[in-house]
């Protein structure tokens, strides 16, 4: 039987090296992703998250959540053609821009490394679920209505990330899911 305390310290390291290794290289900008230079300006009007994280970090993790990554593999570029590929053609235009704005203001404070930010990963997937389900609904556009007030009241601070549940949006929904 293998013991913990053998494989623990590499394991560690693993864990410890794979965080802290992410990419460097933000000079090669996805054109599917917004202006580079949106989230250049969000970095710099939030001093106290560049005492704890380099611009070029911050920027990596904006990449992430567009493209994806190992723990949110879809991204939300997938999510969002996903979504409008299922819409009737009359509703993508709209739905495109109304889920552009929601990614937009999710990656500006997803991708922040200080503790005190009001979006993280397991609400990213709820809403990326839940973009889904209100797609089987019908209810696209009244879910992103709810999502887009719910990202103001969690900025403004009148509700917190324990909110935020596929229930939240939809009370009947039946999972077994650990992340909703």
């Amino acid at each position: 039987m293998l013991r913990l305390s053998r494989i623990a310290p590499g394991l560690v390291f693993f864990v410890l090296f794979g965080c802290s290794s992410s990419p460097k290289v933000v000079d090669d900008w996805p054109a599917e992703v917004p202006p580079k230079d949106l989230f250049i300006q969000s970095y710099e009007n939030d001093a106290d998250n560049q005492e704890v994280q380099s611009r070029e970090d911050y920027l990596v993790w904006i990449k992430r959540f567009y493209q994806g990554w190992v723990v949110y593999s879809h991204g939300w570029l997938k999510v969002s053609q996903d979504l409008l590929e299922e819409l009737p053609m009359d509703q993508r235009e709209e739905a495109r821009s109304q889920i552009a704005e929601i990614g937009l203001e999710i990656a500006r404070e997803w991708a922040k490394e200080k503790q005190d930010r009001y979006i993280f990963t397991n609400m990213v997937v709820v809403w990326s679920e839940g973009l889904l389900e209100a797609l089987n609904r019908g209810e696209v556009f009244q879910y992103m209505e709810l999502v887009e007030q719910d990202l103001e009241s969690l900025k403004q601070r009148n509700i917190v990330r324990e909110d935020i549940s596929i229930q939240r949006y939809f009370p009947n929904i039946q999972t077994d899911s650990f992340l909703f």
